[in-house]
């Protein structure tokens, strides 16, 4: 099957099954063309054979979690680093200091919110601009 070069690209990485076949639902309903990753070993494999326009990383997760994910992409694919929300339900504070470079999405999130954080991150793949400093989201559900 051809990649339609035009499409994008987002890898959902969450291991809460429902949270991500949610998000993957909404995204898909924009016309993205969206992977699932179920963990962060399962992120890294997606990672290293595809490049995404977004990427949606969860924190905590079995086997590798968000963090090591994100060491990973630094010393391996730098250049998705400005395509990653991280998503976690970790205190403000606590997800502030462990990463401050990267946009935060506080669980439980807003579904609108999320999108166009997405929209956001797709449009500076895309254009090859660096990511703004927005205000993170922890509106909720």
């Amino acid at each position: 099957m051809a990649e339609n070069h035009n499409q994008r690209r987002v890898l959902v990485a969450d291991d809460d099954l429902m949270i991500r076949k949610m998000i993957i639902k909404v995204l898909e309903r924009e016309g993205y063309a969206v992977e699932e990753a179920k963990d962060g070993a399962d992120a890294i494999e997606h990672c290293q054979a595809n490049s995404f326009d977004a990427i949606l990383l969860d924190m905590m997760m079995p086997r590798i979690d968000g963090f090591h994910v994100l060491e990973w992409m630094r010393e391996n694919r730098p250049d998705l680093i400005d395509r990653v929300l991280v998503m976690t339900a970790f205190t403000r504070t606590a997800a502030e200091q462990a990463n401050t470079e990267i946009p935060i999405v506080f669980k439980p999130f807003d579904l609108h919110d999320l999108v166009e954080q997405v929209r956001e991150r797709v449009e500076m793949a895309r254009n090859g601009s660096a990511a703004p400093d927005g205000p993170e989201s922890d509106a909720s559900i």
